[in-house]
């Protein structure tokens, strides 16, 4: 008997307990709840829609303003930034082969001229051998360097070839008077070659300005 009341204590017990238990879990929040300071509940807000990669870069593409846009867009080369590039290139691809011949002209002549002067012989044949042949592969280098777009630096390099054409025809000119012993022409050949020098002087004087001109920091002189 005493043992039958036992057993009804304990299944009572763990029947309230039980209960207890299912109370508890029926008043416990949801996933989708959440408890407000006040201790009411409320439904948490739905999720976002995920919205794709592509969708959200069309419609920060289209948040942009036409400011926006300007800036990001690549520039374009400036007419100034044009005129800078040729003139690079003429003067450090067009023009060294040329500026190279051109100094081994002018030393060759210097050597067998003015202070350097021995007899008419030594003069006659340096310029036949040496100095015709060099200034005659001068004139066609610079003649045949590629044209620049820009006038203003085609009307620069044409005093360039001026100077070159000129300067032959100085030593032609030169080479008969010795061959020839006719000194009546010393003074025409002289003037030659002055003017042949002239137009080098522009020419320098030329670059000078026009390289400033583009923003190129370069002297001639």
């Amino acid at each position: 008997m005493v043992l039958l009341v036992f057993v009804s204590i304990m299944l009572a017990g763990c029947g309230g307990n039980a209960g207890d238990s299912n109370s508890s879990a029926s008043q416990e929040p949801t996933l989708a709840e959440s408890q407000t300071s006040d201790g009411a509940r409320t439904s948490e807000p739905p999720e976002a829609p995920y919205e794709s990669p592509s969708n959200a870069a069309r419609d920060e593409t289209e948040s942009q303003t036409p400011d926006d846009a300007q800036a990001s867009a690549p520039s374009e080369p400036s007419p100034n930034d044009a005129a800078r590039d040729e003139f690079e290139h003429y003067l450090y691809a067009e023009l060294i082969e040329a500026a190279e011949l051109q100094e081994l002209v002018e030393n060759a002549y210097d050597a067998v001229s003015g202070d350097n002067y021995t007899d008419d012989l030594t003069l006659y044949m340096a310029i036949d051998e040496e100095i015709i042949p060099l200034s005659q592969i001068f004139v066609a280098v610079a003649e045949g360097v590629t044209t620049p777009k820009s006038k203003e630096l085609r009307e620069i390099h044409e005093m360039y070839i001026s100077y070159a054409t000129t300067q032959n025809a100085a030593f032609t000119m030169i080479k008969s008077l010795l061959l020839n012993q006719d000194y009546s022409q010393v003074t025409v050949a002289n003037e030659k070659l002055a003017a042949s020098r002239k137009d080098l002087r522009d020419f320098m004087a030329a670059l000078d300005e026009y390289a400033e001109q583009v923003g190129v920091d370069f002297s001639a002189s």
